[in-house]
């Protein structure tokens, strides 16, 4: 909750209008805080991350490879997938759009295809992704909506 509280008041100041997404990359690794924890455990450290995202105003999406969600082997996704966005990497052996569509037998809204794409005027390599849904406008900072609404009750009071 820490770590999403952290990152919500970052945010604040910016334009944020795609989802905000809990990434746990490197669990197995003996160096992360989250190592050898059982998947529950992870599942609610993720749901609690995502829960405060979601009630600062921000849309909640949960990262993760496709090996890992798949029969939730290390992610309870009937709960994940139930609440949030679900955002899923696999890189198959021939990249988007000679692959169509991701394998990945669960629901999601987003597909992470490559980590190996060019792109002009970007330095190095970079992930390339298809996302399942769209937005119309910019969303607002959101410290700009607080003042407004400050500037608003501040009238209301006079």
């Amino acid at each position: 909750v820490e770590e999403a509280e952290f990152t919500a008041n970052i945010l604040d100041k910016y334009q944020i209008t795609y989802p905000v997404a809990y990434d746990c990359e490197g669990f197995r690794n003996s160096t992360s805080r989250q190592y050898a924890l059982g998947k529950d455990v992870r599942t609610a450290l993720a749901v609690g991350f995502l829960d405060v995202i979601a009630q600062r105003g921000y849309t909640p999406m949960f990262y993760a490879s496709k090996n890992e969600m798949e029969g939730s082997r290390d992610w309870n996704m009937d709960v994940l997938a139930s609440k949030y966005k679900v955002w899923v990497s696999w890189y198959p052996e021939l990249p988007f759009p000679q692959t169509p569509a991701c394998t990945y037998t669960g629901i999601h809204s987003m597909w992470q295809y490559t980590a190996k794409a060019a792109i002009a005027g970007v330095g190095g390599l970079v992930d390339m992704n298809i996302a399942y849904f769209a937005y119309t406008e910019v969303a607002a900072a959101r410290w700009m909506q607080v003042q407004q609404q400050m500037c608003s009750i501040q009238k209301y009071m006079r």
